[in-house]
C-alpha cells in the first residue's frame, strides 16, 4: 500500500472513504484534516517516450496508432 503523509503536519494518514468522483480520501489523525492524494505518473510517461525515441518502432506501431502519443 502506498503510504500517504499529511501535507500540513507530515504525519501518516489513514483511508477515510472516497470522494464523489471516486478518488481515495485520506484523514490525518494528528491535525484532523482530510485530503486526496494524486498519483504522479510523469516518470512513467517519460520512460514511454524515451523507449520510443531510442527504439526502432514508428508512431504508427504504438497503441492507438500513436494518436494518444502525439
Amino acid at each position: 500500500m502506498n503510504q500517504v503523509n499529511c501535507p500540513i503536519c507530515g504525519k501518516k494518514c489513514v483511508k477515510s472513504g472516497k470522494t464523489k468522483a471516486g478518488s481515495q480520501r485520506w484523514f490525518c489523525k494528528g491535525c484532523k484534516t482530510s485530503s486526496t492524494h494524486k498519483i504522479n505518473n510523469e516518470s512513467k510517461e517519460l520512460q514511454f517516450f524515451l523507449n520510443w525515441l531510442f527504439g526502432k518502432e514508428s508512431q504508427a506501431m504504438m497503441p492507438g496508432e500513436g494518436r494518444t502519443f502525439r
